[in-house]
């Protein structure tokens, strides 16, 4: 079944893509030191080979016996990882692997498995390891260089929308994927409100006066940047004292790995009790991001020009030091979608200075990385002056700005390369980790080189910075592997080879599939798609739905093409084993998945039309259409883990004390992010997620109150009241928040009306429904 792994791979695809990366071909005789073992090494040489030898070993757990024959060896100079091999003395292939760091061995190691053994390890939707045996010797030493500095990863939002509730397991993984990756700048902000409550306690702020400061483990992100406080709170103090313990482990090994994790650091929100502690400081309200409610809104800030910003800073640093130790860079967010009071360049520069300095007292050596999404979200507001009044602050070799959003909307082409500051250019890509089959994969390809080589480029490498992960993962492979490309790769090429290694297969029909993928979804260049086309069944019901806000929900591809792709990849699960492979279960699924949702889009069209037709039997038929399809492709969902709300609450409620309370606040948590987000829905829909049990417990309900309402309008001659519908939906959205999945209450659980049947595992044959699927809604 899974012979085709062990193939060579086609020759001219392998030198094409090979041809794209930095290398250089030499003797082909191993580096020296290498045969039979690990080169003699210092102390902390040894420790960082251990560090990646058993990070091989996890990624290769079925077999340690091929683990050992990778062979590792650090070296000096400029960042690069070097592949040769050698036959032991027992005639095995020795795959020999010298690199400047932890993460750039682990990337040498990745590179082998991708382009050697057609494998894929660690995808967030799982891996595939059939390793050929015996294992394919590299001809010559291939090195490969980083093109620049830095690879980056993650997003403040993506520990809220994406890892609010990973264990250790989870972020054991996750790190072993960014060094996989090369990423070597990661963002580590766990543990901090451990940190802050400390402060806030020295400083003479109460544990109480914190409980409406913090928000709940779904929605800390926004309150750690001050847009809201409060929601889904008060955080417990063994949830607290768990991060914070995750955290040191976290650390731990990204620094294993010789990682340089970016920790926190102030930004001037604070609770509203320090003006208690502090009558004379300057604290003012922050503007009221989402609209939310007084309790929930407008956190409290420390205006960067009072003598008492620097010290909480400072405070806070020394604080978080003794603990977790540092790397001298840190992340903070004092304007995210929020605009300074004043647009002086005075007060921009005292700001400025007063975060960086908050580092600075108490870590001389700290440099401050700037997420510069605000001058995405606020372009109006920061103009050239404002942008260089900012900057002004901070010493030029001390700051360090994330070109947030460089596939859409590249600042750094309007500002000089930032005036010089130097830039890491970001693929964002996802926002609220929605799921929609989308990419920009040329621009992605051409866009870091095409940087690095501008005129006066202050490019420092590249990274990620999706709102959420789990989803379209070939955009983000080729994204992290641009950090060691001089150019782009032939994505036709690179797309066949990717579905060779992600299915163990080089099958005809899976390469194709993957090829039309490319050419529909993931080749857009236009600016206006800011993100995934959202899929109508998870938005609130209405007549006209047009683009749910900046997201769209029309497409940039003819329907019937992706269809095509999909027949193409269902042809190739006769060779292809479901129960072994699970990157092409998720892929069935997803791409299924997908062609339902388009289908959604023209039932609901005709839906409305029928409505402004007043032709009743025809809105029968299409709403029944409507309903079927959501209850399909909640089944649909149910086949794959990767895809179920029940694994989300799952997760959630591990972190309770014990209590039954608690457990019931983070399940809250869980399910109002990724529908009200908001307890009056402020923020609705917008992290939407398609995952069986909420498509069909919570928006397949809603659909079925909006056609019985419109249905009975039609029969009585009068027209939708949709105003009266979104308060009852409403209703009907907030009483769901407060459910309890079955599996995560105790036998003894007193409010049986409240449970819901949810999956925790999987159910049915993914295949076998997506082949029915197809068949049921298109007969072409």
């Amino acid at each position: 079944m899974f012979g085709g792994c062990c193939k060579p791979a086609n020759a001219a695809v392998a030198l094409t893509l090979l041809s794209s990366i930095v290398l250089l071909v030499g003797a082909s005789s191993p580096p020296s030191g290498l045969y039979g073992g690990v080169a003699s090494t210092t102390e902390d040489e040894a420790a960082v080979i251990d560090a990646v030898s058993a990070l091989i070993n996890r990624v290769l757990r079925a077999d340690p016996h091929i683990a050992r024959q990778f062979q590792l060896q650090l070296l000096t100079g400029e960042d690069r990882f070097e592949l040769s091999s050698s036959v032991s003395e027992s005639g095995r292939v020795l795959i020999n692997i010298t690199a400047t760091s932890g993460v750039s061995l682990a990337a040498g190691f990745n590179y082998y498995l991708k382009y050697y053994a057609h494998c894929q390890a660690l995808s967030w939707s799982g891996s595939q390891l059939s390793l050929p045996d015996p294992l394919p010797a590299v001809t010559g030493v291939v090195t490969v260089r980083r093109m620049g500095k830095y690879s980056y990863y993650m997003n403040v939002c993506t520990l809220s929308y994406s890892a609010a509730f990973w264990d250790w397991e989870r972020w054991e993984r996750e790190i072993d994927w960014m060094a996989l990756n090369g990423v070597n700048l990661p963002l580590a902000l766990g543990g901090q409100e451990w940190i802050w409550q400390r402060v806030f306690v020295e400083l003479g702020v109460t544990e109480a006066e914190l409980d409406s400061f913090f928000s709940g483990p779904a929605f800390t992100a926004w309150q750690r940047m001050g847009n809201m406080r409060g929601l889904g709170g008060p955080l417990t103090s063994s949830f607290m004292e768990g991060q914070k313990a995750l955290q040191l482990r976290i650390l731990a090994r990204m620094r294993s790995l010789q990682m340089t994790p970016v920790l926190s650091a102030f930004a001037g929100h604070v609770p509203y009790a320090l003006a208690r502690v502090f009558p004379n400081a300057s604290i003012t309200h922050s503007p009221n991001w989402g609209s939310f409610p007084a309790a929930q809104c407008c956190d409290a800030l420390l205006a960067p020009t009072d003598p008492l910003f620097g010290r909480v800073g400072e405070l806070f640093i020394r604080a978080q030091t003794a603990v977790f130790g540092t790397d001298h860079v840190y992340n903070c967010d004092t304007f995210n979608e929020m605009q300074p009071p004043t647009n002086a360049t005075d007060y921009l520069t005292a700001a400025g200075r007063a975060v960086f300095e908050g580092m600075a007292r108490a870590d001389p050596q700290a440099r401050w990385l700037m997420q510069g999404w605000l001058f995405v979200n606020d372009p109006g507001f920061w103009q050239e002056p404002q942008m260089r009044a900012l900057f002004a602050g901070v010493p030029e070799d001390r700051l360090i700005i994330l070109d947030l959003y460089s596939e859409n909307v590249p600042v750094f082409q309007r500002t000089q390369s930032y005036f010089g500051r130097p830039f890491i250019w970001n693929m964002l890509h996802n926002f609220g980790g929605n799921l929609g089959l989308y990419g920009k994969m040329p621009t992605i390809a051409a866009g870091p080189p095409a940087a690095a080589h501008m005129a006066g480029s202050s490019f420092l490498g590249v990274g990620i910075t999706m709102e959420g992960i789990n989803q379209n993962y070939p955009v983000y492979e080729l994204m992290l592997e641009m950090g060691w490309r001089a150019e782009a790769p032939p994505l036709e090429a690179w797309v066949g080879a990717y579905a060779h290694r992600r299915y163990g297969l080089d099958h005809p029909s899976a390469r194709a599939a993957w090829v039309a993928l490319l050419r529909t979804v993931y080749s857009t260049n236009s600016t206006a798609l800011w993100g995934v086309t959202k899929n109508l069944m998870v938005r609130r019901p209405a007549l006209e739905m047009g683009s749910a806000g900046f997201m769209p929900s029309t497409l940039f591809y003819p329907p019937a093409d992706l269809r095509a792709a999909l027949r193409l990849l269902l042809a190739a699960g006769d060779r292809i084993s479901m129960d072994h492979t699970p990157t092409f279960r998720y892929d069935v699924v997803d791409v299924t998945r997908q062609v339902i949702s388009n289908c959604f889009l023209e039932a609901q069209a005709n839906f409305s039309a029928a409505y402004a037709a007043r032709e009743a039997g025809a809105l029968a038929t299409r709403g029944k259409q409507l309903l079927s399809l959501i209850s399909d492709l909640d089944r649909l969902l149910g086949t794959d883990e990767n895809f179920l709300l029940g694994s989300w609450i799952h997760d959630a409620v591990r972190w309770s004390n014990g209590t039954d309370a608690d457990a019931a606040l983070l399940e809250f948590n869980a399910r109002n992010q990724v529908t009200l987000w908001g307890v009056r829905g402020e923020i609705a829909d917008y992290a939407s997620k398609q995952w069986s049990g909420l498509v069909g417990g919570y928006y397949l309900p809603r659909w079925q109150l909006f056609v019985s309402r419109v249905q009975q309008a039609v029969a009585a001659g009068a027209s939708f009241d949709e105003a009266k519908f979104n308060a009852d939906c409403l209703a009907l959205e907030q009483s769901w928040q407060h459910k309890r999945a079955d599996f995560a209450v105790d036998v003894q659980f007193r409010e049986p009306y409240l449970l819901e049947a949810v999956l925790k595992e999987p159910v049915g044959d993914a295949l076998a429904v997506a082949r029915e699927l197809l068949a049921k809604y298109f007969d072409e």
